[in-house]
């Protein structure tokens, strides 16, 4: 699918689980799901919370020497997706794997202007988004060709150290989440911020 339709997720792939991990196209509402700014921390493990304050993802930060992963898994502990960070800070760009190791995305960082960066998602379906906003103060959207396809904001929470995502429907949401962290990721230089 090379253009996106108001109905339609931004990728092709389908599945028949309404969880976060896959797509649900008959999914009528947007999702919000609730993350941590420390998130970026490798060697620590966190919790996504949706809207009604349930568990619905991992995120699992390995630290390993060389190989330092981000993964987003199920409650399970099945591997979604893991974007290896091990160079964060000396790179312009951050691949998404999916659990077969198939690159499922990139995301691109682009110098616009001394102080500031600009981000793009790339899927491998060929969909292109943009960044729009400060993924450094956690007030930016996700746009594809036919709009918004994700929202970030720290405005929703009155704890300093949350912020959140909501898709709108039918969107992969654990592929946006594992964009956002790779996000995260390239805005705070690996770090917590």
């Amino acid at each position: 699918m090379n253009q996106m339709d108001d109905d339609k997720p931004i990728t092709s792939s389908s599945s028949d689980s309404a969880d976060p991990g896959g797509e649900d196209p008959t999914r009528s509402r947007s999702n919000r799901y609730r993350m941590t700014s420390d998130l970026a921390a490798l060697g620590t493990d966190f919790l996504i919370l949706n809207a009604d304050g349930e568990h619905v993802l991992r995120i699992s930060g390995i630290e390993l020497a060389e190989r330092d992963t981000i993964v987003v898994e199920d409650l399970a502990g099945r591997t979604l997706f893991r974007v290896p960070a091990h160079h964060v800070r000396k790179t312009d760009r951050l691949t998404i794997y999916d659990a077969t190791g198939t690159e499922t995305g990139v995301v691109h960082r682009s110098l616009a202007s001394p102080l500031r960066d600009r981000f793009s998602i790339e899927l491998s379906n060929g969909i292109s988004l943009e960044v729009k906003g400060s993924p450094a103060s956690y007030e930016f959207s996700i746009v594809g060709p036919s709009g918004i396809v994700a929202a970030i904001s720290r405005k929703w929470f009155r704890t300093t150290n949350s912020y959140g995502i909501e898709t709108t429907p039918g969107q992969p949401d654990a592929l946006l989440i594992a964009s956002v962290v790779a996000l995260d990721l390239m805005s705070h230089g690996g770090t917590p911020s």
